[in-house]
């Protein structure tokens, strides 16, 4: 399986590794690839970039954006966090496919439980 792609700058094929991508945008016509190392900008549609890039290593998250699961640090029900301490909005018609992409443990124990005669707190830290 591929890991990168190439973009076209200045008659040059650039390559781009899928790792190097943080997230990518959507503005009006074209779009913004947002790398750790540089921006690109091209006059393509996000849903075009979304059928090409690796499936594995990405998740649309709104209209405007796709992002990289390797730089998701965190999300709630209307954000996701990135790793470059970029905030992005996280739409309700796409929540639920970023939470089947990824692990999520719960912690389903209610404050001052007991489980197996042992009193838990979890306000207590250790």
């Amino acid at each position: 399986m591929q890991n990168f792609l190439f973009i076209r700058v200045d008659n040059k094929n650039i390559r781009v590794n899928y790792d190097e991508i943080i997230y990518v945008e959507s503005v009006k016509n074209y779009i913004r690839i947002i790398t750790i190392k540089k921006i690109y900008v091209l006059w393509k549609k996000l849903k075009q970039i979304e059928d090409v890039i690796c499936p594995q290593h990405f998740c649309r998250i709104h209209r405007s954006y796709i992002i990289s699961l390797k730089y998701l640090m965190g999300f709630d029900c209307s954000f996701v966090y990135l790793e470059n301490k970029k905030n992005l909005p996280l739409s309700r018609q796409y929540k639920n496919s970023l939470e089947t992409r990824i692990t999520i443990l719960c912690n389903n124990i209610k404050r001052k439980s007991k489980i197996a005669g042992i009193n838990i707190d979890d306000s207590q830290k250790n």
